[in-house]
């Protein structure tokens, strides 16, 4: 099975996570619009073509990854083109803003990377 997997590191494990889950979500963190956005397309990788699972691991308290298996490499490399660089407009380009424009609001600093495995 190929995977996709996406990491995100902070710089500073005193603050709490934000991520697009109903953990952070039900913390307020979130506008209820935005909250409602997330809440809504939660589900949206298992749309992705050739998807069979994904999940979360937090590597250690500066690391947390995002891991989605497909089932073959050319539908694991269609979601990385899609992920890495989401079409303006997209329910994943949408996500990503909210959250990445929340971190920032409350001044959370995250680098992003992702890969195929």
């Amino acid at each position: 099975m190929a995977k996709v997997v996406m990491t995100w590191k902070r710089d500073d494990s005193s603050k709490y996570w934000v991520l697009p889950n109903t953990k952070t979500i039900s913390k307020g963190v979130f506008t209820p619009e935005e909250s409602n956005y997330l809440l809504e397309t939660k589900d949206i990788y298992e749309s992705l073509p050739g998807y069979v699972t994904s999940s979360v691991v937090f590597l250690d308290e500066y690391t947390y990854t995002f891991s989605i298996e497909f089932d073959t490499q050319q539908s694991a490399q269609s979601a990385y083109d899609i992920l890495s660089d989401p079409p303006v407009d997209s329910a994943f380009y949408i996500r990503r803003q909210i959250v990445d424009l929340k971190r920032k609001q409350l001044g959370f600093n995250y680098t992003f990377s992702i890969e195929l495995a």
